[in-house]
């Protein structure tokens, strides 16, 4: 390689590398990073990457390079100006979408070099490296086309969520994340200084969702989600990615079911055209199994007799645990070919007091969804009537007057609604089959991590 000077390259004229089937015979500008080097002599065989591909591009001894040609180690970003042309037949990629092709590069500019070494080897297999160290060099991890697959993954759901809920005239909604009181009137929130007076990061957008039911009638948000629940277990996120919904004029918690079902197979078909095929082999994941019957339900009490079978005991449990719901995951998917099923009829003093009771006061109207062994989310039917409100709030050892707010309103003119609350990235990590929740969060909040 030289080491002339030149004018910088315009970087208003660069292309994204997955654009450059368009430009084979051409001369065109890319920029990315450096991803793989392999120096023989004269000349370097490099992986490109941008966000959008990897091409390899070749320099030799004719190529003019501007900057230290001995710093741009892996990672380091270039821009490069070269002719586009078809790669010699057995040095072909099959595995990318650009693998036929390669750039033989005439210009070089190193503009961000490497400084030193890297902590770990971006080019290979990042499923082999340490949960710690992928999450302790996030920046950098987050960089591997098998992590950028995962994200791009988990924004076609949330696209998908999106798109279903509006064509269905569905109103998109942003509510406060800094509450006076905790939404489930539980222990697992975090309390904040407000200016001397005590509040909460939000643990869902329950009150705020059911507020504007009244005003739009049918609303959704994507949004944080705060728990302060002390786990250390792969399902557990301190603060998530909500998907969260609300309708007005429901006959019952079955209509929040079927609506549920519906937006999830829509997402599924979305998922199925939409995500590339170089990611489909990146990821490998299985298409998701709902029958045409629809997805199945099944009481509590059936679930926990499943789980007692299995097990050998005699629990009569409140709520599901991970061993449980991993058992009834596995009985669902052999009896009725499903990934998800709806456990229902928790009894009401297992659940938030705004949840509706049955006629007979001892179950509320409600659901979990269980996908592929894990609880993707909860939903129900809510109480609308001010004094039934209050009479649950008072069963459950909690002071009306604390939500005031809330319950006044109800008193001007609430509909029968219902809704639910699903985890972004559970549904992500379930159905990729990732080993660790954190894994589909960008930069995880767990007890210990609040880094980078």
């Amino acid at each position: 390689m030289t080491n002339d000077k030149f004018a910088n390259m315009d970087l208003t004229k660069r292309i994204q590398i997955k654009e450059i089937i368009e430009h084979v015979g051409k001369d065109v500008i890319l920029g990315g990073w450096v991803y793989r080097k392999r120096d023989h002599g004269k000349v370097s065989f490099v992986d490109l990457r941008d966000g959008s591909g990897i091409l390899q591009i070749v320099s030799t001894g004719d190529t003019k390079v501007s900057g230290d040609k001995d710093s741009w180690g892996l990672e380091s970003v270039i821009v490069v100006k070269g002719l586009v042309k078809e790669r010699p037949a057995h040095m072909i990629n099959s595995e990318i979408p650009t693998g036929h092709l390669e750039m033989e590069v005439k210009e070089m500019e190193i503009i961000s070099p490497t400084d030193e070494a890297l902590p770990l080897d971006m080019s290979k297999d990042i499923d082999k490296i340490h949960l710690d160290t992928l999450l302790n060099y996030r920046t950098l991890t987050l960089r591997s086309p098998k992590m950028q697959a995962i994200f791009k993954f988990s924004e076609k759901i949330e696209e998908g969520y999106r798109e279903f809920l509006k064509s269905d005239s569905f109103t998109e909604i942003h509510t406060p994340k800094i509450i006076p009181s905790a939404t489930e009137g539980g222990a697992n929130v975090f309390r904040v200084d407000y200016f001397g007076k005590d509040v909460f990061l939000a643990q869902s957008p329950q009150f705020y969702k059911q507020m504007m039911v009244g005003v739009f009638e049918k609303v959704f948000e994507v949004g944080a989600v705060f728990r302060a629940e002390p786990h250390y277990t792969s399902r557990h996120l301190n603060e998530f990615t909500g998907l969260d919904a609300e309708i007005g004029f429901i006959e019952s918690v079955a209509d929040v079911m079927g609506k549920l079902e519906k937006c999830i197979l829509f997402i599924a078909e979305k998922i199925a055209k939409e995500v590339s095929e170089e990611d489909k082999k990146i990821l490998n994941f299985p298409a998701l199994k709902i029958p045409e019957t629809g997805i199945p339900k099944i009481t509590l009490k059936e679930a926990v007799g499943i789980i007692n079978k299995k097990r050998g005991s005699k629990d009569d449990a409140l709520d599901l645990d991970s061993e449980g719901e991993r058992i009834l995951g596995k009985y669902i998917q052999e009896k009725y070919q499903s990934d998800f099923a709806f456990v229902t009829e928790y009894p009401t003093s297992a659940r938030p007091f705004y949840q509706m009771p049955t006629k007979d006061g001892k179950f509320t109207e409600s659901f979990d969804i269980i996908f592929r062994g894990l609880e993707l989310g909860t939903g129900a039917q809510r109480i609308h009537d001010p004094k039934l409100l209050v009479e649950s709030m008072k069963k459950h050892g909690l002071n009306p007057k604390d939500f005031k707010d809330y319950v006044d309103l109800f008193k001007y003119g609430m509909p029968p609604h219902g809704g639910w609350g699903l985890g972004l990235e559970r549904f992500t990590k379930q159905w990729l089959g990732l080993d660790n929740v954190r894994l589909a969060s960008l930069f995880p909040r767990d007890v210990k991590r609040v880094n980078p």
